[in-house]
């Protein structure tokens, strides 16, 4: 017997949680660039936010923490190095590796960014309560973290 998901009743479907998130995802996504048009992608976000926390890091470390490939790090570090919001330098210690660092100008996008973000967040989480939004984050950052694992081959 198949439940409305297409799994056998009292089994869980992965693949209706996957497409699941999917679908969140892409709805925030369509609906956050409906309403600011100006925004500047979320892995640029993302970035910012790590260079920010950990300046003069290397695209290497960038795109592992971002879950990216090498190439679309450089692509997009090329792009806020443009925009003026980052800075690339070569390392003193290793000229091989070139070393990231958020500009004042980035702070700014990110500030601005992050304060939109938030009320952006809360605008379509209203309909949760604390409770659930907690269990909500708890829950996804567990599933990631054995994600992370699993990858690692741990």
């Amino acid at each position: 017997m198949s439940d409305k998901n297409g799994g056998t009743a009292g089994e869980f479907d992965v693949f209706a949680l996957i497409h699941s998130y999917e679908q969140f995802f892409s709805k925030t996504h369509t609906y956050w660039h409906k309403r600011y048009r100006d925004y500047i992608g979320t892995n640029r976000v993302h970035a910012l936010v790590e260079l920010e926390r950990t300046p003069l890091l290397n695209q290497k470390e960038l795109a592992e923490r971002l879950c990216i490939t090498p190439g679309a790090v450089t692509a997009m570090t090329d792009d806020l190095e443009k925009r003026g919001l980052i800075k690339k330098a070569y390392s003193p210690t290793d000229k091989r590796t070139i070393e990231l660092k958020i500009t004042s100008e980035g702070r700014g996008v990110l500030e601005e960014t992050l304060a939109v973000a938030k009320v952006y967040v809360e605008e379509i989480c209203h309909v949760l309560s604390s409770e659930e939004k907690e269990v909500l984050f708890a829950i996804n950052n567990k599933l990631c973290a054995h994600l992370d694992g699993l990858i690692k081959g741990e």
